[in-house]
């Protein structure tokens, strides 16, 4: 219960300090800013553009491994390496 109570301790010091930008969760292994920690030290960050596309970018210490705005859940491209505007253009 110690461990727990610390936990919730820095995760209210954090909350201060992300403010408007922490991420709630159900979580209660995060990164510092609240966005769930995946175990295997991949960072995911998902940003929501508008109600049909989303910016996922995905990777290890400070790398991207992939880069993908995703079209309504499933279908996707990588901004670094496919067509971007083909991609809008098909889904307009």
């Amino acid at each position: 219960m110690e461990r727990l109570e610390e936990v919730r301790q820095q995760q209210e010091a954090n909350i201060k300090r992300f403010g408007a930008d922490y991420h709630f969760s159900d979580y209660i292994f995060t990164w510092k800013d609240g966005r769930p920690y995946t175990g295997y030290g991949l960072y995911i960050v998902e940003y929501k553009i508008d109600d049909n596309y989303e910016l996922r970018v995905g990777g290890a210490m400070g790398k991207p491994m992939y880069a993908r705005l995703i079209y309504d859940g499933d279908e996707y491209v990588d901004i670094r390496t496919e067509d971007v505007e083909g991609f809008i253009s098909e889904h307009s």
